[in-house]
């Protein structure tokens, strides 16, 4: 049987990250699925993306943080919006510890994955396959959005 380690929304914390990859190699994980969202806000960078391409990672998808990065890098940014500041100042602290390859490796990730694995169709995102933003997958929403994560009657699991 294949061990698969999940990884997500690390959001640039090599701290816990660090604890994550030694829990899954404890459990001797063969393969690494990542759901998105590697850098921001936490500090890590380069050595974060190192990290996660040494291991056997066999799909990945992008999550909103991964987008919000190049929301800011491709503009235009609204300095008159806290929120635009704030997304500003990250990357500001963030892009210069990346290289152009990262930067595009990203950019073209997928929004949405669907494969075969061990006879059953799983689809991998990091909130919906058409939208990797937004609170529609909140407790608190309706069971039509939950729907929508396997649109597809093929699939047999999804993973969000």
């Amino acid at each position: 049987m294949t061990k698969i380690a999940i990884l997500s929304d690390i959001h640039g914390n090599m701290t816990a990250f660090s604890a994550v990859l030694k829990d899954a190699q404890a459990h001797h994980a063969d393969e690494y699925w990542f759901l998105g969202d590697l850098f921001l806000p936490g500090p890590g960078a380069a050595k974060l993306w190192d990290r996660l391409h040494a291991l056997p990672l066999t799909h990945l998808v992008k999550g909103n943080w991964d987008d919000d990065l190049f929301w800011v890098l491709d503009g235009p940014v609204d300095l008159n919006q806290p929120t635009d500041v704030y997304f500003s100042r990250l990357v500001a602290y963030l892009w210069p510890q990346l290289n152009a390859d990262i930067l595009t490796a990203i950019r073209h990730w997928p929004l949405h994955e669907v494969f075969e694995q061990d006879g059953l169709t799983i689809s991998l995102t990091h909130n919906l396959p058409t939208s990797n933003h937004g609170h529609r997958l909140y407790p608190d929403q309706p069971q039509s959005n939950f729907d929508q994560i396997a649109p597809d009657p093929k699939i047999d699991i999804a993973i969000y």
